[in-house]
């Protein structure tokens, strides 16, 4: 999807990229797959190097730590987690990346963070969704920002609700 915005004239910078450039991790969790991040760390590392802002522009900052760093909105991407699990088993993460994966979809670990900073936000349900429609959907949100009528809020979606109803 952020490729696709970048294509359209986005800035889109990808945060894992910024941290692998700037040695802002302090390992690899081999067993999680994933890098060893101090959010503060980065948060620092943000303070001292402001993304530079092209006031024509808008800049997507991809990354599910993003929501920590100084935005003005937020776009939150979900995922039932039954679906999250098959993705990223296509990905050919490990077993314990799934589980943990969808259990924080599950529980709303990141959505809850975001409703917490209190910004102009939007959650939306890629579940089914093709990656036209997502990017459709986010340049709307950022044509009416900061109005948020007609969007989801974070914590809207009820992944357990759900699941029990099947």
């Amino acid at each position: 999807m952020c490729e696709t915005l970048a294509l359209e004239g986005y800035d889109v910078v990808r945060l894992k990229n910024v941290i692998l450039e700037n040695s802002l991790h302090y390992g690899y969790d081999e067993a999680a797959g994933s890098l060893e991040i101090d959010v503060d760390i980065v948060l620092d590392h943000f303070h001292r190097n402001p993304v530079e802002k092209d006031m024509e522009k808008w800049t997507i900052i991809e990354s599910h730590l993003s929501h920590h760093l100084e935005v003005d909105g937020i776009v939150l991407l979900r995922c039932d987690p039954r679906e999250l699990e098959k993705r990223l088993a296509r990905r050919v993460y490990s077993p314990d990346k799934i589980r943990e994966n969808a259990e924080s979809e599950l529980v709303d670990v990141i959505a809850v963070e975001v409703k917490e900073r209190n910004l102009p936000s939007v959650e939306i349900d890629t579940t089914g969704f093709e990656k036209e429609k997502i990017v459709s959907i986010v340049k709307n949100f950022i044509k009416g920002f900061p109005a948020i009528s007609g969007y989801n809020r974070p914590c809207s979606l009820n992944w357990i609700g759900e699941m029990y109803e099947d």
